[in-house]
């Protein structure tokens, strides 16, 4: 039986994303899964920690059978049309898509309540850049650690890695020539009011992230801007940072807590996990 004070997840998508949080709502006891969203065939769809009956194609039903929305099926188009008819009925929405965010966002917003979920890159930028302006840092730079690119991947790479990852190929092909990247980081700087670089962002590579990063608060400081961007480090760990200045009176007490001698300091977030 429902727990009555249970909130009612209503979750639009069946991939990657959706099956993770399937089974992370399973045993959660104020948050459960109401009706998951599809446009497949209900019956071929596996792995999702659900009954089959809370699997439906109707938003409709999805909408009358929950209290909150989390749209994670990757789609930027569809999705729109779903949360829109969200919104028309009064539910706030979650997403863990930024390429909905950056298409759409601007205009769902106006039509209620929506937010990226505190995880993946933006939504883990976004918490640690709260932290950091709680501690009196000025941010300078909003910044990713991306392990590895291939910007001319060939189509049989990609699906060689699209099968062994469980993900679609043209996920796994966003992820491994730039794309995911660059759309992640225009969130990040649309949402926390931050400039980009150059086109394509400045990418630096690095052994150590720490460094490329400092350079990157470099180029901020002689832009005069904050800038949302990345490195490229590939025995780095697969995280986000800020990059960012203090008082001066502060660089001997920072430096007593291990964060060097300034005048850029790293803020480091080693994951990107959703909460």
């Amino acid at each position: 039986m429902r727990n009555e004070r249970e909130t009612r997840v209503g979750i639009v998508g069946t991939g990657y994303i959706a099956r993770g949080l399937t089974y992370a709502l399973r045993k959660d006891e104020s948050l459960g899964v109401s009706r998951v969203l599809t446009r497949r065939n209900p019956e071929q769809i596996k792995d999702l920690a659900v009954e089959k009956r809370q699997i439906t194609t109707s938003s409709q039903e999805l909408i009358d059978k929950s209290d909150i929305i989390v749209e994670c099926s990757g789609d930027p188009v569809y999705a729109t049309a779903v949360i829109s008819e969200a919104m028309d009925a009064g539910l706030k929405v979650v997403t863990m898509d930024s390429e909905l965010q950056i298409t759409s966002g601007t205009w769902l917003a106006k039509k209620g309540l929506i937010t990226e979920a505190e995880g993946d890159q933006p939504g883990s930028i976004a918490a640690l850049y709260k932290e950091v302006l709680a501690m009196g840092f000025e941010p300078l730079v909003l910044g990713n650690i991306k392990g590895f690119l291939n910007h001319t991947p060939t189509i049989d790479e990609m699906k060689y890695w699209a099968g062994r990852q469980g993900i679609s190929l043209d996920q796994v092909t966003s992820f491994t020539d730039g794309t995911k990247i660059q759309i992640e980081q225009t969130l990040v700087a649309n949402g926390l009011g931050a400039n980009i670089a150059q086109q394509g962002m400045l990418g630096i590579e690095c052994v150590d992230y720490q460094d490329g990063a400092k350079r990157l608060a470099e180029r901020a400081d002689g832009l005069g801007v904050k800038i949302s961007d990345y490195v490229l480090s590939p025995k780095s760990p697969a995280g986000v940072f800020i990059t960012a200045k203090h008082e001066i009176e502060q660089a001997p007490f920072l430096k007593y807590y291990k964060l060097g001698d300034g005048p850029y300091y790293v803020l480091t977030r080693p994951f990107h996990l959703a909460i």
